[in-house]
């Protein structure tokens, strides 16, 4: 398996990355063009969950930090939040590349770095219960 694409949950508003042990950068950009038609089904905001097989190393040949960049800023605004799940040495990665990624746009303030799908799963429950907490005290505050 290089890199599948899939819905994370049944409305559509989880998009799931699983990247294989054995994949190419070739692979990439068919995943995200997999991910963008996908996209086009829902009109809703998303978020994104980035799985890593134990054992996967990005191949040879291209910055994986300029390939994380890339993709989460041409993600489109309905992206709520991305999470990143995968082993020790891929979470390491993960946080120090987005430690280091110019943040001119906020994006990293959106970055979860875990070890388990289900703990991305209750990231994202928790972040859109916050938000919808902010949002139902905004709202009594106008009242």
């Amino acid at each position: 398996m290089p890199i599948e694409v899939a819905w994370d949950n049944e409305t559509k508003t989880v998009l799931r990355y699983d990247i294989g042990e054995y994949w190419n950068w070739d692979d990439f950009p068919t995943a995200v063009r997999n991910a963008e038609r996908m996209r086009a089904e829902v009109t809703h905001s998303l978020d994104l969950i980035i799985t890593a097989q134990d054992g996967m190393r990005p191949p040879l040949g291209f910055p994986l930090s300029s390939l994380i960049d890339r993709t989460l800023r041409s993600a489109p605004d309905s992206t709520c939040i991305a999470v990143f799940v995968g082993n020790d040495h891929f979470r390491n990665t993960m946080t120090f590349i987005c430690r280091n990624l110019p943040d001119n746009d906020g994006i990293c303030a959106r970055l979860f770095v875990t070890a388990t799908l289900e703990k991305a799963r209750s990231i994202i429950a928790q972040r859109h219960s916050q938000t919808a907490d902010t949002q139902v005290a905004q709202a009594v505050s106008e009242v």
